[in-house]
């Protein structure tokens, strides 16, 4: 099952005034109610730091990471993708740029489903490809907590968009404002 996503062009219209809520951004997208929800949260904190110009790949990725996830569930009875939603706000609140917030989305669709990265670099480009590829070639480790297997997931893509000096430099601007309020 080969997942594929469309990506609005850069220039393309968000479709509304310059500030517009994440809520607003979500409302055309084909996202079900309790994951468009989610995804505003994600929206409102990228949004504090970026451009809405840039939200059109972030709702991409998240609807391709609840389709390739439909009907999955966690053990607790939630859906799945509720994981990479929850990583992409910690990214998102972390000002990583809009390839960083989608790679979180779509961090367990190789691994876990028929999302390919080749599907994933033709629908979103060789960045975000190489962060999924990257955070899916690490060890997958047992966790105690949600929270934990959150921290762990969003340390690997961390260390899979190192290479990558944009990334490096605001991974380190973004750790020196967060290391007195959180543990990485």
């Amino acid at each position: 099952m080969a997942l594929v996503a469309h990506v609005p062009d850069e220039g393309a219209s968000a479709g509304g005034p310059a500030l517009v809520g994440g809520a607003a951004l979500v409302a055309s997208s084909t996202l079900p109610e309790h994951e468009a929800a989610l995804v505003a949260v994600v929206l409102d904190a990228f949004l504090r730091r970026h451009e809405v110009a840039d939200t059109p790949m972030i709702v991409a990725a998240a609807e391709l990471a609840t389709t390739a996830h439909e009907g999955q569930r966690r053990r607790s009875g939630e859906a799945y993708v509720t994981h990479p939603i929850a990583v992409a706000k910690v990214v998102a609140e972390l000002g990583l740029d809009a390839q960083s917030v989608a790679a979180a989305l779509l961090h367990d669709a190789v691994e876990d489903t028929g999302v390919t990265i080749d599907a994933v670099e033709a629908s979103f480009g060789t960045a975000v490809a190489r962060i999924v590829d990257g955070v899916t070639k690490l060890d997958r480790l047992q966790f105690d907590s949600k929270e934990a297997q959150q921290a762990a997931t969003v340390r690997k893509m961390l260390v899979a968009m190192a290479d990558d000096w944009r990334h490096y430099h605001m991974i380190c601007w973004s750790l020196s404002l967060h290391t007195k309020d959180r543990k990485l």
